[in-house]
């Protein structure tokens, strides 16, 4: 359903903005913080918040090949756009790894 798609989309968009965030020091950790980066808060993530590594994941290799403007940005031959979405997905991709990661470091250590 593409209504339920583009609202994914935006929902993704304002969580990678506001609320992922990387750890201080040599392990680089990110994590999904239960408040806005831009508001000083306790930077952990809630074990629940592990779900999303994975659903990012399924998202990006469900969501990626329907992306209309994408594909309509690249039929266009509108370069910067379809560039610019390319890159979302990507980051998303690399999110859904390391936020996998985070969590699995969390039981691990």
């Amino acid at each position: 359903e593409p209504r339920f798609f583009d609202l994914w989309q935006r929902a993704m968009d304002g969580m990678m903005t506001f609320l992922v965030g990387t750890s201080h020091g040599p392990s680089q950790l990110m994590f999904i913080a239960d408040t806005p980066a831009n508001v000083k808060h306790d930077p952990r993530m809630e074990q629940l918040v592990c779900f999303m590594g994975g659903l990012l994941k399924l998202g990006v290799e469900e969501g990626r090949p329907h992306d209309q403007q994408l594909l309509a940005a690249a039929a266009a031959n509108d370069t910067k756009l379809a560039a610019a979405r390319k890159r979302r997905w990507v980051e998303w991709d690399r999110a859904s790894h390391k936020i996998t990661q985070t969590c699995y470091e969390g039981y691990a250590r």
